[in-house]
């Protein structure tokens, strides 16, 4: 029943088809397990001897939230986690609550940033996401107009439908 919240976003934009496992070696688990989480990409050798990955969902109703951990198992990071993110924000670290710094602030050096970046697209954090009250990111000049609106969960970017063709 999910499937049809994410079809046309994912499927349709990013020439990607999920269907229901059978016997397929690697697949994605999607369930409830605690929170929005996936692992970044394929990941070999599963739990149970596949290439089983798991996908939680708690925000089932926000199909962009869905578009977002399902790109993340298509194998991309958070936007503020690109290597060129410092031309473009600050983190803010002492803003940010524990626990939330590594798997969402951390640049990532070792990623490919082919297109530019994106402040509009899912894979970017709002402003407030893992707040302590504070901004967790402010934009640098030259794109303040963005502080906004990063992290919009509406729609899919321009950038998100170049990531996900990529």
């Amino acid at each position: 029943w999910w499937k049809a919240e994410f079809e046309a976003e994912v499927e349709a934009e990013g020439g990607v088809l999920f269907v229901p496992r059978t016997n397929e070696y690697n697949y994605i688990q999607i369930g409830s397990y605690g929170g929005n989480f996936s692992y970044v990409g394929m990941i070999p050798n599963g739990s149970d001897g596949t290439g089983m990955q798991l996908l939680s969902l708690s925000a089932w109703e926000v199909p962009m939230v869905i578009c977002h951990e399902l790109t993340h198992a298509l194998g991309r990071w958070h936007m503020q986690q690109r290597s060129d993110r410092d031309e473009y924000i600050t983190v803010n670290w002492e803003c940010i609550d524990d626990g939330c710094e590594q798997a969402n602030y951390e640049r990532r050096d070792d990623t490919d940033n082919f297109i530019e970046y994106d402040f509009l697209s899912i894979m970017h954090y709002s402003q407030f996401a893992c707040s302590l009250g504070c901004p967790t990111m402010t934009c640098l000049p030259g794109y303040t107009e963005f502080q906004d609106v990063m992290g919009q969960r509406s729609e899919l970017s321009d950038g998100d439908i170049a990531t996900l063709r990529h």
